[in-house]
């Protein structure tokens, strides 16, 4: 295990399959966690400073409940799931710096988080409400659940979206990077990936190095956590793209990997 390949189990939490936090060195604004009710049906998040998204890789529902800061009263959402991250968006639902979490699942969930200091509404947004956008054409296209974007989110500090890429299509062109604060032009950005194959067939050719490495954390449904540069594929790909800009939010930015 190093900076760039964590085997699967070494990120392991208690009951969490996976978690990616400020207990990994140097990563501090962007995380998520994974449940699975192969390893529990019941979990449990305390009060903290990081804002959340809940919803559902796979399975059917997932009934969670909460209490936000200052109220005694407990709140119950049943998030609806799906077949596969293939089959469509789900239900979604953020909730606050400062909740107390507990959710029941029958099948896999993602938790998305971001560090924040500013507490945002609760906000539920259903399947059929999820904008589906197009990104790119022809071998770029790729289809996007933006379910946390700056502009369908009213979140502190995280933005977060799915993108599905059809097999042997791109999903981060053109090349770009973000490290540099350039107000209109440019954030220094962190952000985290999770990813999942429908079927792989073969990695055709690596993209030529350009001026700046490009690489991301990436967590894959075999349970490994790596860095990579980017490639082309031979396979429908899923990937869930957590991104927390340091000054601010930037609804400018469309970083898809």
């Amino acid at each position: 295990m190093n900076q760039w390949f964590y085997p699967r189990g070494t990120l392991r939490q208690g009951v969490w399959d996976t978690v990616v936090d400020s207990s990994i060195p140097g990563w501090k604004h962007t995380g998520m966690r994974i449940g699975d009710v192969k390893d529990s049906p019941r979990f449990t998040i305390l009060p903290d400073l990081i804002e959340r998204v809940i919803y559902m890789l796979h399975g059917s529902t997932t009934t969670v409940k909460y209490v936000l800061d200052g109220s005694s009263t407990e709140e119950t959402v049943v998030l609806k799931g799906r077949q596969s991250v293939f089959h469509g968006a789900v239900d979604y639902l953020y909730l606050p710096i400062n909740t107390a979490i507990e959710f029941e699942t029958d099948g896999r969930v993602m938790v998305v988080e971001a560090p924040a200091t500013n507490a945002k509404p609760v906000q539920l947004r259903k399947a059929t409400d999820v904008p589906l956008l197009l990104r790119g054409a022809g071998r770029s296209t790729r289809q996007i659940h933006d379910f946390g974007g700056e502009e369908h989110l009213d979140a502190d500090r995280m933005i977060a979206v799915e993108v599905i890429a059809p097999a042997g299509n791109w999903s981060g062109i053109p090349p770009h990077k973000h490290d540099t604060y350039d107000p209109g032009v440019e954030s220094n950005l962190k952000k985290s990936i999770t990813s999942s194959w429908r079927r792989i067939v073969r990695i055709t050719r690596k993209v030529p190095p350009i001026r700046w490495p490009i690489s991301a954390p990436i967590h894959r449904t075999s349970g490994n956590l790596m860095k990579f540069s980017k490639f082309e594929t031979a396979m429908w790909c899923w990937c869930l793209l957590v991104i927390t800009d340091l000054p601010q939010r930037c609804p400018a930015m469309t970083c898809i990997s």
